[in-house]
């Protein structure tokens, strides 16, 4: 790709008039306004998927309208059972220690189901349509108005995906109010149940807040992997569940004095997939959107509100061609990326989602500039390129020369040293701040004295010793540079997690910074 010239940030455009609104996709509307509309007795009725059994014994299951000539969406009240059976031992012991039996059961009598298969025609059969009663209604409205708040994923969007390349072999997932667990979920996704965690197919979670059972208690590959074999044998290219591979990304962001994130990510990747027009990518729902743009026009996306399912994806006007590349531009803005701890101090919280990336450990190359006021200094994954002063601002750019899972910064009051490890071509840099965050200061004397800056000098020297001893052990690392810096750790979500890391960027908890030497609170 040919190397985009560097620029100083004066300012984002604002979006024309006439750009694509969120949500504005027309059948993605239909997806995200249904309401019930056929109903239909069942009884007895069987639906499998893989080793989750589903029986409705007795009852009404109630449809969702068709869009683009499929109904994808139905909701279940009456007597129900739910029956898993894992295809392996291990995932036998992981139930069994979730709930004590190594085979899940349980009944229920409200549901909801979401499949772009055939769904439809199995739970429908031959009966003959009634009217939709009330509690169906009520149900349909309740249960999706809950997976919304939940926030982890737009349904409506993963459907549409499916719907708008028919190439897709399609997915089933029920919803299930258990008399037991009332809220468990189970996913048969050719696509894969959670793409960041890895492909499988498989999936049985419990969600309910506050109990100890809850989390994932099956996530596997589909039975018949295991029974031929292809799980273990077929390799990763085998499991590719991407939709595209992004190769690079071009940001230009700036941080306001107020910690406000104003960003347009450009990225150019290759489609996977034959025939797919919906793009999800992890951007930090509290950023906003403002425009997406393909080949020089506004295209349409899909991001709802930063409370519920605000999850983001693009939606390309045309179905994609596999091994194509494409380009998109992406302007948004918004906060809650960088939290100012007081003294100079900063967390940076967003560690893969404050630009719109791909599913992570996806591998690409970054050319990023920053613009940020001038008191602070901003230290990224890459190799510093330029630097200037811009008014009240500074201005820096980094080029990753190799392809990283993952592009970050860290932001601060920082004071710097280096040094260098001639036998191993690598330069060591320290980013220290003089002053404690707000909730550390009233702590200070008891603690024994925090003066980060002051003590760098041995935080340089034990990277010194482990880069040593990991370019003996693992090889030389290909980077040629790492900074240290000091961070603030979030709030008391992250108690036990000491730092977070990017390429070449490593970040170092206050705890690390004690003039005792031992980690603090």
């Amino acid at each position: 790709m040919t190397r985009h010239q560097f620029c100083l940030i004066a300012a984002f455009s604002l979006s024309p008039a006439f750009a694509q609104q969120p949500g504005s996709d027309p059948d993605y509307r239909k997806l995200r306004d249904a309401q019930v509309s056929e109903s239909v007795p069942v009884e007895n009725v069987v639906i499998r998927r893989d080793v989750g059994v589903i029986t409705l014994k007795r009852g009404t299951v109630s449809f969702g309208p068709a869009v683009q000539g499929r109904v994808t969406g139905a909701v279940f009240v009456g007597d129900g059972t739910f029956a898993l059976t894992p295809a392996i031992s291990f995932e036998r012991d992981h139930i069994k220690m979730a709930i004590g039996s190594d085979s899940v059961a349980e009944t229920f009598e409200r549901a909801i189901f979401f499949f772009t298969d055939n769904g439809y025609q199995e739970l429908k059969g031959t009966s003959q349509a009634q009217a939709v009663p009330p509690s169906a209604a009520d149900t349909w409205r309740e249960m999706r108005q809950h997976l919304r708040a939940g926030g982890e994923f737009n349904l409506d969007a993963e459907i549409l995906a499916d719907l708008y390349n028919p190439k897709q072999p399609g997915f089933f997932t029920a919803y299930m109010r258990g008399k037991k667990y009332s809220d468990l979920r189970f996913f048969f996704r050719p696509r894969g149940v959670f793409q960041d965690l890895g492909p499988e197919e498989v999936g049985l979670t419990y969600e309910e807040a506050g109990k100890p059972e809850a989390g994932i208690w099956y996530l596997a590959h589909a039975s018949a992997e295991y029974s031929s074999g292809t799980s273990l044998s077929a390799g990763r290219s085998a499991e590719e569940k991407r939709v595209v591979d992004v190769e690079s990304y071009r940001i230009q962001s700036e941080i306001a004095k107020n910690e406000h994130l104003t960003a347009k990510t450009s990225l150019t990747f290759r489609c996977v997939a034959e025939g797919d027009r919906v793009i999800d990518l992890d951007l930090l729902p509290s950023l906003r959107a403002k425009t997406v743009r393909a080949e020089g026009h506004d295209i349409p996306f899909i991001q709802e509100d930063r409370k519920g399912d605000g999850t983001f994806h693009v939606v390309m006007p045309e179905p994609m061609v596999k091994d194509r590349t494409y380009e998109l531009e992406i302007e948004y803005a918004g906060d809650q990326v960088i939290h100012n701890a007081g003294g100079g101090n900063f967390s940076v919280r967003a560690r893969t989602s404050w630009y719109p990336s791909n599913p992570f450990p996806d591998q690409a190359k970054f050319d990023l500039t920053y613009k940020v006021p001038r008191q602070y200094t901003l230290v990224s994954v890459g190799t510093p390129m330029r630097q200037s002063r811009e008014g009240d601002f500074n201005v820096s750019q980094w080029v990753s020369d190799v392809p990283l899972a993952v592009a970050g910064f860290n932001y601060g009051a920082f004071k710097k040293k280096e040094a260098k490890i001639e036998k191993l071509s690598y330069t060591l840099e320290g980013y220290a701040v003089n002053d404690l965050p707000d909730d550390l200061k009233p702590a200070a004397d008891a603690i024994g004295g925090m003066t980060p800056s002051r003590l760098i000098d041995r935080t340089l020297a034990q990277t010194d010793v482990a880069m040593r001893i990991y370019d003996q052990w693992f090889g030389h690392a290909p980077y040629g540079r790492i900074a240290i810096t000091q961070q603030k750790r979030r709030a008391e979500k992250e108690a036990n997690i000491q730092s977070r890391h990017w390429p070449r960027l490593r970040s170092m908890a206050n705890s690390f910074a004690s003039d005792r030497g031992r980690p603090t609170a």
